[in-house]
């Protein structure tokens, strides 16, 4: 099986963490794990973990930006989607009818809108 962890932030903290933490903790659980973020997280992860640099930190309706994330996500074929946050979950959601595999989206806080 193969999942892809989606985080469009570029800031510091516990949702970062997490998102690292998940990632490589899922090479003990899956056949592949690839992750999608900003460049500067690269160095956080396992060698296992096939890191991809994405800058999402732009708006989330931003058609160029999501252009890219659906032609990767096209390319590397996951089984499950995961994406991290508000503005990767509104992400993928904008896109999923041209993304392949389980679509799945963790929210870290809720927001009024």
């Amino acid at each position: 099986m193969k999942v892809c962890q989606i985080m469009a932030g570029d800031e510091e903290g516990g949702l970062e963490n997490h998102f690292v933490e998940l990632s490589n903790g899922l090479l003990d659980h899956v056949d592949s794990v690839v992750a999608i973020g900003h460049e500067k997280y690269r160095s956080r992860f396992a060698p296992g973990v096939k890191f991809i640099a994405l800058d999402l930190s732009r708006g989330r309706r931003n058609l160029l930006q999501l252009a890219r994330l659906i032609t990767i996500l096209r390319r590397e074929s996951p089984d499950i989607v995961h994406a991290q946050a508000n503005k990767a979950v509104d992400m993928l959601a904008r896109i999923s009818a041209f993304v392949p595999g389980y679509r799945i989206g963790t929210l870290h806080s809720r927001k009024k809108r």
